[in-house]
């Protein structure tokens, strides 16, 4: 599955209480944002949209985001390999 930051710009503005009008001018900006961010959160909003894309559409938003948060908030320590 592909991904744009397109696409998860206008997850993140379908939530906003905006105007019609309003609402490309605030996914290119949520776009531009998210380009702008670290990889790893980038990684995260990836993640989020993929498995979000799995459930039902009245629950994708609310899924979406606990995704992302799971996948920020879940990182394990850089850790050494064992020697073998």
């Amino acid at each position: 599955m592909r991904v744009t930051y397109r696409q998860i710009a206008r997850i993140l503005v379908r939530g906003l209480p905006l105007a019609d009008d309003e609402i490309a001018g605030k996914v290119e900006e949520y776009t531009r944002a998210i380009e702008a961010m670290p990889e790893e959160a980038r990684v995260a909003l990836k993640a989020g949209y993929v498995f979000s894309s799995k459930v039902p559409p009245d629950e994708r938003e609310d899924a979406f985001h606990d995704f992302v948060l799971a996948v920020s908030c879940g990182r394990t320590p850089k850790t050494k390999a064992l020697p073998i």
